[in-house]
């Protein structure tokens, strides 16, 4: 362990002197974790495009190799977050996505697609086209819908997220109550009491289904709710 925490330090002295990223070669996950910390730092003071991208890709390949995935996750979704403000092409952090594999990598790409929607929602409306004309036919898919439902709504576009709600459930009747539970947390009292009371004249299950989704979303559960529940256990 003490040798392990030489080495480290070696490694942080070497990069602070100029080593570039292939000439350090770390060995261990303690190596791997030193040099990850001196690029996350180098990371967040660049504010140059360039460098955000190079410093990012440094840090993200140091903590993959440290066995630490969701800092590395973390790091590319502070990069994606920045490189798009700052007008860099989307098309070149896919590159930064071939860096993940296996479940991480899919966590990746959404946190992509999700930053890619929020930096315009505007123009990214193609992504909401792109998923109702092939359906949610992956786990990635419908986790993306959650986290687009969630965009909309905190951005305001209230008529085109329930309207993205209305064709996935043309598509995907079982899903439709998931995601309509979700964006209930965003709407009035008065407007969430509507929409389930008419899941529950319709269907009990996918009435459950959205009062589910609705109490993990919401911060406090609003009174009518224990009324409503209160109707359906008489």
């Amino acid at each position: 362990m003490k040798k392990e925490y030489i080495l480290s330090k070696i490694i942080l002295k070497r990069l602070a002197h100029g080593a570039k990223f292939e000439e350090v070669k770390p060995r261990s996950r303690m190596e791997w974790f030193a040099a990850a910390k001196f690029y996350r730092e180098l990371l967040y003071l660049s504010k140059n495009a360039k460098h955000i991208f190079l410093f990012g890709r440094c840090a993200i390949l140091s903590f993959l190799n440290a066995s630490m995935p969701y800092a590395a996750i973390r790091i590319f979704s502070h990069i994606t977050r920045r490189l798009l403000l700052l007008g860099y092409s989307p098309k070149n952090l896919e590159e930064l996505i071939g860096l993940f594999a296996g479940e991480i990598r899919d966590a990746a790409k959404i946190i992509y697609l999700r930053e890619l929607f929020m930096y315009d929602t505007q123009k990214n409306t193609r992504l909401l086209e792109v998923l109702i004309s092939r359906g949610l036919v992956s786990v990635e898919d419908r986790i993306l819908a959650r986290e687009i439902v969630r965009v909309l709504l905190r951005g305001g576009l209230r008529d085109l997220c329930l309207d993205f709600i209305a064709k996935i459930g043309s598509i995907d009747p079982k899903f439709y109550p998931r995601l309509l539970g979700i964006a209930l947390a965003f709407l009035s009292d008065d407007e969430t009491h509507r929409h389930l009371n008419a899941l529950l004249e319709k269907d009990l299950n996918m009435f459950l289904a959205a009062l589910w989704e609705y109490v993990n979303e919401v911060e406090g559960i609003p009174q009518f709710i224990f009324s409503i529940l209160s109707d359906v256990l008489h």
